[in-house]
């Protein structure tokens, strides 16, 4: 016998098992799958690419094929050749627009590098006029030497700041000074009256403040002096800038109308360079697809020849074999030969494929039953250690199920025939003292003695003594050697007759 649980444990096993011959057999399906894409993309390619054979020596006519997918090649073909026609018309379109943009790019090129040069001449002459005039040397001496004060004022300015954050720091650490500074006294700010005036008039002479501020005033006003002398001298250079660009640009100005117009052929030439290059690819991609249809390997020939294969897939293969070997071309044979193979490798992936999904459908239907009499055995609560089965049932029986040898019912019917529960002890009644006391305790008023009666106790009773029981003891009545009786294998009857265990004694 096995426990409800070891029989769980015995159907997850064979579930687990069915489960890894499903992936087997779906790996098996799945390779046999690849296998016939594969020969069959292989048998195609092999058909368009004899279709192209026959085409190539057709020069493009289909001789004679009158069927859905000789007449699909047809119509292709007729396609392919007006998308020809558009192809060499826009490169022909192309290279003139091409052509023009070159030689308006040569000219561009060519007045470009004049108006550099001119640029250059003029550029070169006003700077040799501005080496000859005092007044424009003058004023370039005067703003170099204003842009050197200008920097060493603005250097001073930063220091004085600097050195005020240091130096500003111990009077504002004062509170009274602090106090009389922010309130601007001793100075035309300053707002108080009366007695606060007084006061404050009392603090100042207190902390000497006068002195202080006329020192902080000092060393307040030095970084704002500076700086106000830097902003003079910045305006100053700005205002001989000016003059001397008025003063220079009579030297200047054809020179800067040279560079303007350099720039601006610089400008067109560039942009006519661009347009060209934006040409050169689309004449490219025209040019590859001339060059493609040329060695038929364009989009449209690989798929007329796909539909011609389509059409030669239909005749004889016996027949195109020996067209083949009419030719002196070796390569319509060889390809006559894999399509051979491409068939015979269709036929066993299409085989292995059939019989791997029948097995598969086989193996999901039993695996499903399996988990069918799990889900029961659950649902009924005999997955525990309480229900008890036949080995047979975890075993033969089992086996037998998952190789689809017994149907799913007829296993459910034998776990509901099989099943046994495990025996559990005997729970009686509390003991009574009357005198019909529980069976434990004694037989009561069932006994032979007869209604209330005490049994006589015998000589071969097992007693503790006397005082509870009296001089025979105290009697526990017949059960206990009912049950021994039973358990060396005595029948009922022999179980009556056995002796009584009895307490007697002190107890």
């Amino acid at each position: 016998m096995i426990d409800g649980r070891e029989l769980a444990r015995r159907i997850d096993v064979r579930k687990d098992r069915l489960r890894r011959d499903e992936r087997r057999l779906a790996a098996v399906a799945d390779d046999a799958g690849r296998l016939l894409s594969k020969s069959r993309a292989e048998e195609a390619s092999a058909w368009a690419r004899l279709a192209g054979m026959r085409l190539a020596e057709d020069d493009g006519v289909l001789s004679g094929r009158i069927d859905g997918s000789a007449r699909e090649a047809a119509t292709i073909l007729e396609r392919r050749d007006r998308r020809i026609d558009g192809t060499r018309a826009e490169i022909k379109a192309l290279e003139g627009r091409a052509e023009s943009l070159t030689s308006d790019l040569e000219h561009a090129v060519l007045v470009a590098a004049d108006a550099a040069e001119t640029a250059a001449r003029r550029r070169s002459a006003a700077l040799d006029a501005l080496e000859k005039d005092e007044v424009c040397r003058a004023a370039a001496a005067g703003i170099a030497a204003l842009r050197g004060q200008a920097a060493k004022a603005g250097e001073k300015t930063a220091a004085a700041r600097a050195e005020l954050d240091g130096k500003a720091r111990p009077y504002l650490a004062e509170p009274m000074f602090a106090y009389l500074w922010e309130r601007g006294y001793g100075t035309a700010n300053y707002a108080g009256r009366g007695l606060v005036r007084l006061l404050d008039r009392w603090v100042a002479r207190l902390v000497g403040y006068d002195g202080a501020r006329l020192d902080f005033h000092n060393l307040n006003e030095i970084p704002r002096r500076l700086a106000s002398h830097t902003e003079r001298l910045k305006a100053d250079l700005a205002a001989a800038q000016t003059s001397l660009d008025a003063a220079s640009r009579i030297h200047t100005g054809p020179a800067e109308e040279a560079e303007a117009e350099a720039d601006r052929r610089k400008s067109e030439a560039e942009d006519l360079r661009k347009r060209l290059d934006r040409l050169r690819p689309e004449l490219g991609r025209h040019g590859r697809e001339l060059r493609k249809a040329a060695e038929r390997n364009d989009a449209d020939w690989l798929e007329a020849a796909a539909a011609l294969g389509r059409s030669l897939a239909g005749d004889n293969l016996d027949t195109i074999e020996k067209a083949a070997a009419l030719t002196p071309d070796p390569e319509d044979d060889a390809l006559v030969a894999a399509i051979r193979a491409a068939r015979s490798r269709i036929a066993e992936a299409e085989r292995v494929s059939a019989a791997a999904a029948e097995e598969l459908a086989a193996v999901r239907r039993r695996r499903k039953g399996v988990e069918g009499e799990a889900r029961f055995l659950a649902s009924q609560g005999w997955d525990d250690d309480e229900s008890l089965f036949e080995d047979e049932l975890g075993n033969a029986a089992l086996i037998q199920m998952a190789e689809g040898k017994l149907s799913p019912y007829s296993y459910r019917v034998k776990l509901n025939l099989r099943r046994k529960s495990k025996p559990r002890p005997v729970v009686r009644d509390e003991p009574s003292w009357s005198r019909d006391a529980g069976s434990v305790w004694g037989r009561g008023g069932s006994s032979d003695d007869g209604p209330g009666s005490r049994r006589t106790p015998q000589p071969d009773d097992f007693r503790t003594g006397g005082t509870i029981g009296g001089s025979s003891g105290f009697v526990t009545g017949g059960v206990i050697g009912a049950v021994v009786g039973a358990a060396l294998g005595g029948d009922d009857a022999q179980a009556d007759s056995a002796p009584d265990f009895t307490t007697g004694g002190d107890f």
